[in-house]
């Protein structure tokens, strides 16, 4: 099994000794897909506003103020917006990729390929979701439970047409999630999401009042090549810097396009800070600690 990078210690320093702080959660999850790699991701909470973080990159949410940050620490760039402007930016340059795509196919072929591309895109810009759970599907209760972090977490089964999804476990001792406006979460995460049955779900009511009452411990999906697990294995209370949900003021602020070329794997040209604005330029100015990167999953 392969372990990726984790500075799990300058973590715990960092929030030990930082000042200028305000009461939030700390909680850091081990994860091992069904290839037998294993990940660690850091979440932070204070507010309204969430930071998840990994080996690759960074993500912070500022609800109340609906912006995102996207942070790419070995590149030390980042970028803020409107996550409906990177949604906007990144259709756009799905599109033309895949408009290039089809007409390139056989003219048998052509027509019918471009009407369901253009059927799935309008939807997907849409961007209308249901939140209630298929007909088909739910999320049950069973009456089993284990101690985890000496926290005792219920065991749960989130159910496909017969067929279990994921096993969850999960403690109402701890609520991390509580005062977190879970929807413009989802709304603002969405952009990031490969769609799947699982994240369909996890914007649903029922996941969404699960959540809001505590904290998912443990998590086993099953697939045909095997398991991916997803164990917490430190979640406490924190003194959480505020600057710590701002980039690093030495990271250099990136445009749109940029960005898009970056998360698509097509970062062959970095430009200049002269190339474009920034979105929000006061963030250059503000004191920042440094920062351990990752991918949004909060839960």
């Amino acid at each position: 099994m392969k372990i990726e990078n984790l500075n799990i210690l300058f973590l715990f320093s960092f929030l030990a000794v930082a000042t200028n702080l305000n009461a939030g959660w700390f909680i850091v999850e081990k994860r091992e897909d069904k290839f037998g790699n294993l990940t660690m991701q850091s979440v932070f909470i204070q507010d309204q506003k969430l930071r998840v973080e990994n080996q690759t990159s960074s993500f912070i949410f500022d609800l109340e103020n609906e912006y995102v940050t996207v942070i790419f620490p070995k590149r030390s760039v980042f970028w803020s917006g409107k996550p409906d402007t990177l949604k906007t930016a990144l259709f756009n340059t799905i599109e033309t990729q895949i408009v290039v795509m089809i007409q390139q196919m056989p003219e048998r072929d052509r027509i019918e390929a471009e009407a369901d591309f253009k059927k799935v895109l309008n939807e997907m810009k849409a961007g209308i979701t249901d939140t209630s759970l298929p007909v088909n599907a739910n999320i049950s209760a069973t009456d089993s439970s284990m101690k985890i972090l000496d926290y005792q977490a219920e065991k749960y089964l989130f159910i496909l047409d017969s067929i279990t999804l994921e096993e969850f476990w999960i403690t109402r001792e701890v609520v991390p999630y509580k005062e977190l406006n879970l929807v413009k979460l989802n709304e603002m995460m969405r952009v990031f999401s490969r769609p799947s049955m699982l994240s369909v779900y996890r914007e649903s009511k029922e996941w969404l009042e699960i959540i809001s009452e505590g904290l998912v411990l443990r998590s086993v999906i099953p697939t045909t090549l095997g398991q991916s697990e997803m164990e917490v294995v430190t979640v406490r209370k924190a003194e959480i810097p505020v600057d710590f949900f701002d980039p690093p003021p030495t990271y250099r602020g990136i445009g749109i396009d940029e960005v898009i070329s970056i998360m698509m794997g097509e970062d062959d040209v970095i430009k200049s800070p002269e190339d474009y604005n920034t979105s929000r330029p006061e963030l250059f100015n503000k004191t920042n600690s440094a920062i351990t990167p990752t991918k949004p999953n909060p839960y």
